[in-house]
């Protein structure tokens, strides 16, 4: 995970980890608050589709330009090739104070909460209306 934040860092990308234990509430919730470009997901995991639940809600979430899929998962674009590609990357420029990572708190009565940090390590908090 350390890599792939850090490869998002450079190409001047927010990263926002999901979590195969999420549901379509939280999958719907997170993307769409955190105003997500690039999805990639993991194939099915215990009867979850995680592909077809994002396909399915591909048109409530208007800023979602892509869906990847990792661990042989057809999809918009094969994550792993990307990953294993040696192509040289370069660097974008950004602004160290905005925000580079994603940490959602999972919410027992409510919607998980999220929190924005940056490469200098400030927080800010999120939207958290739904």
């Amino acid at each position: 995970m350390t890599v792939t934040r850090l490869a998002f860092t450079r190409a001047d990308l927010t990263f926002l980890p999901l979590s195969i234990h999420w549901r379509p509430t939280e999958m719907k919730s997170l993307p769409h608050r955190s105003g997500v470009c690039v999805l990639v997901v993991p194939p099915a995991h215990k009867g979850i589709d995680f592909l077809e639940m994002v396909t399915q809600m591909r048109d409530e979430l208007p800023q979602l330009r892509l869906i990847g899929g990792s661990n042989g998962l057809r999809a918009d674009f094969d994550y792993d090739t990307i990953v294993r590609s040696h192509s040289p990357m370069l660097a974008a420029a950004h602004d160290p104070n905005q925000p580079r990572f994603i940490t959602v708190a999972s919410g027992a009565t409510e919607l998980p909460r999220m929190s924005l940090w940056s490469d200098n390590g400030v927080e800010r908090p999120s939207p958290q209306t739904p």
